[in-house]
């Protein structure tokens, strides 16, 4: 699985416990003159790394050791004396403490004034993102935005320009892995000839600065700010959440359906294999994917699911069990991307009715596009429902927290007055229902529901903000 990697320098034995960059440090003799500042807010020693990285990948990494409450200024050019005068470069900082914080101050030398500076402060690695957006580009003057790719592997980034007509046009370029792209405005939107904003977007994690000039070619420098996206693959770590909470109360039922009921037919994939002691009340089911088999939405699940439930009383005067629900490599794939559960999660469920009560705790893991740079996806759940007629009901919360070094998690609550509805031999998806989510990228939050009674399976709608809009759930997570 592909993930957000920094350089570590593992022989050092430095464990981090704070991630910065400094988007853009310029030093070139007669032109463009850099100061680093590093601040250390705490107690005993900080060890801290810096790496500067060309857009061609030239790099270099200095150790710093720093001292309770000090300040420690340097010259770009000295600090990293390898690499030099020459092009600019982003800066990683990595420490372990996180009671640090960084700036630069980049100054234009080729002015009136012969020193026209600019300050930037280094960018917490838990408040970049996946998308970013550049607050001004003044017409008055031109701009240098420079962005920061912080994923391992190379992206493309599509950078869109709006101004006060609206959307005005986007381009797309690729960035290798842990390197800086920047370049005139004028590059990017040679036409654009009014004050603008950008929207930079990417699968993968981005951090970035724009550079703004006066007609004196004096600079000022801003960080851009994480945007929030929720929909489409802002939805993703919520649906795989919501479909491996709804699989498991699915194959519990599966599996002990026909124990309690001659009137439940069972699905021939996956295979049921059932251990029932009357005598000593325990039940093992074993729900078999075996190298994979197809689903009705077109995805093939493999590995398999063990049910370990205890009872009390006997088959017919018990009323409820309980136990714990366990995976066994499973996996889901779909047009060659992979997710896979780890973990397990406690299920109590009635003998006497169709009633169901879930609690889970667990891990997912995958190749999945918007995973490419995140990593795992850790789940809670805590669901109650119904089984009856073919239909499933849910109600209840689920929680998709993404293993990232941006901040990203999505709550959703299922209310009583419109649960949702599955419908499994037709559609992987509710077929009715809504659920009132939030969510939290980046540090901001973001409120709205999903409404899955559009009458198509693979559609729902999703409002934010009093905006609505349709949105197809098989583009965002594969089930």
């Amino acid at each position: 699985m592909k993930q957000v990697l920094f350089l570590i320098l593992c022989c050092t034995g430095l464990i981090r416990a704070g991630e910065w960059v400094l988007p853009w440090v310029a030093e070139n003799e007669g032109v463009w003159s850099s100061e680093l500042v590093l601040n250390y807010h705490g107690q005993g020693v900080a060890n801290v790394s810096l790496t500067a990285v060309r857009a061609d990948g030239t790099n270099q990494t200095v150790l710093k050791q720093l001292t309770a409450d000090t300040q420690w200024t340097i010259q770009a050019a000295t600090l990293f004396d390898v690499l030099g005068y020459g092009p600019g470069y982003s800066v990683f900082v990595e420490a372990d403490v996180s009671e640090l914080t960084a700036a630069v101050r980049v100054a234009s030398l080729n002015t009136a004034s012969g020193f026209s500076p600019s300050m930037g402060s280094a960018i917490p690695l838990a408040s970049t993102g996946s998308d970013l957006v550049f607050p001004l580009l003044p017409a008055d003057g031109f701009s240098a935005p420079v962005i920061v790719n912080l994923s391992q592997d190379p992206v493309v980034v599509t950078v869109a320009a709006y101004t006060d007509q609206g959307f005005y046009d986007d381009v797309t370029r690729e960035i290798q892995g842990r390197r800086p792209l920047v370049g005139l405005i004028s590059e990017f939107f040679p036409e654009l000839d009014r004050s603008a904003w950008l929207r930079v977007s990417a699968k993968g994690v981005l951090a970035g600065a724009n550079f703004s000039f006066n007609g004196l070619r004096e600079p000022s420098l801003v960080n851009a700010e994480a945007g929030v996206i929720f929909g489409d693959e802002g939805l993703d770590p919520l649906m795989a959440a919501l479909d491996t909470s709804a699989l498991l109360a699915w194959s519990f039922h599966q599996g002990t359906a026909s124990l309690f009921t001659n009137k439940q037919k069972k699905m021939d994939c996956p295979e049921i294999s059932l251990e029932l002691n009357a005598m000593n009340p325990f039940l093992v089911a074993r729900l078999d994917w075996g190298s994979g088999c197809a689903t009705a939405g077109g995805a093939t699940r493999s590995g398999s699911i063990d049910l370990e439930m205890s009872r009390e009383g006997g088959l017919q005067d018990a009323a409820w069990m309980s136990g714990q629900i366990a995976f066994n490599n499973f996996t889901t794939s779909y047009e060659g991307a992979e997710t896979r559960v780890l973990g397990s999660a406690g299920i109590e469920a009635s003998m006497l009715s169709p009633n169901f009560s879930l609690f889970a705790d667990m891990q997912l893991d995958g190749d999945t596009p918007i995973w490419e740079s995140a990593g795992s996806l850790a789940l809670q759940t805590t669901l109650s429902g119904a089984i009856a007629d073919g239909l499933m009901t849910l109600r209840g919360h689920v929680r998709a927290e993404v293993d990232v070094t941006y901040a990203w998690f999505v709550d959703a609550t299922i209310l009583s007055g419109d649960p949702l509805i599955f419908d499994y031999a037709v559609c992987p998806w509710p077929i009715d229902g809504s659920m009132q989510v939030q969510a939290n990228y980046s540090g901001k939050t973001l409120s709205g529901t999903v409404d899955f009674g559009t009458g198509s399976c693979a559609s729902a709608t999703l409002t934010l903000a009093g905006v609505s809009r349709e949105i197809n759930l098989n583009e965002v997570f594969q089930p």
